[in-house]
């Protein structure tokens, strides 16, 4: 259940840098 938990929360972080990235790139 931990290891879910921490699969879960590393893929949310990921996602979450993805679009940050995007809409820094795309507001250039």
């Amino acid at each position: 259940m931990d290891a879910a938990l921490r699969d879960i929360t590393n893929f949310l972080f990921l996602s979450i840098l993805k679009i940050r990235v995007l809409t820094k790139l795309f507001s250039v």
